[in-house]
């Protein structure tokens, strides 16, 4: 069966900096001042200060055709309503000029790599956050269930991933937490997800800081 992980927060391929600070503050930032823009949207939607405090001021977003269910109904069986709400993550990023530093909020070091990665670092426990945009009311709760085979596990399934939904959008902003709660390891030290949640929070959760995709 397919694997279920979702990450609804995609950038380029690079290892995570910075470190635990404030939680609007992006510890080690030597780039100075300099606006924070949004994939797609030409005005910038908030600033980076030189010692890395970050404030946001998020406009709406350019159209999209992504859709509540298309973003987060992924097997069958979950609660959906308003599923056709047309919904736009952020993308954030500073154009310094030389290629653009995606910006994040994740709760350690280790869950940033990987998300910024695209699962190519080592998988650890932890949770990120995705601003998403909705142009209306959506729902989506439940959970998605998948026996996954590993190659020690021969015919009978080494796992069973499970990810969690409890979304409920409102028309603009909403902040979007997601987190690996439990990983499956092999013996041979590979590792799975094997628990997901992804759910709304109205207000940014103390554990998180901002982190960027490179130095």
């Amino acid at each position: 069966m397919a694997r279920l992980t979702a990450l609804l927060f995609l950038i380029v391929p690079a290892g995570a900096a910075g470190s635990a600070g404030p939680a609007d503050v992006l510890d080690g930032w030597s780039h100075g001042a300099a606006p924070i823009h949004m994939l797609r949207s030409e005005a910038p939607v908030g600033r980076i200060a030189a010692d890395g405090t970050i404030a946001l001021d998020l406009a709406a977003p350019p159209a999209s055709k992504q859709t509540a269910a298309r973003t987060f109904a992924r097997c069958e069986g979950l609660e959906v309503s308003g599923g056709d709400t047309v919904v736009a993550p952020a993308a954030l990023f500073v154009d310094l000029g030389a290629g653009e530093i995606y910006l994040l909020q994740a709760s350690s070091p280790g869950i940033a790599q990987w998300n910024a990665s695209f699962g190519e670092t080592p998988l650890v426990e932890g949770a990120w956050l995705q601003w998403i945009h909705a142009g209306g009311e959506a729902r989506v709760a439940g959970s998605c269930t998948a026996a996954i085979h590993t190659a020690s596990s021969g015919d009978a399934p080494a796992f069973e991933e499970r990810v969690d939904y409890d979304v409920r959008l409102s028309p603009g902003w909403n902040l979007v937490r997601q987190a690996i709660e439990a990983v499956h390891e092999e013996p041979d030290g590979s590792r799975y997800v094997r628990l997901q949640s992804v759910r709304t929070v109205d207000t940014v959760p103390a554990d998180m800081r901002w982190f960027s995709d490179r130095p």
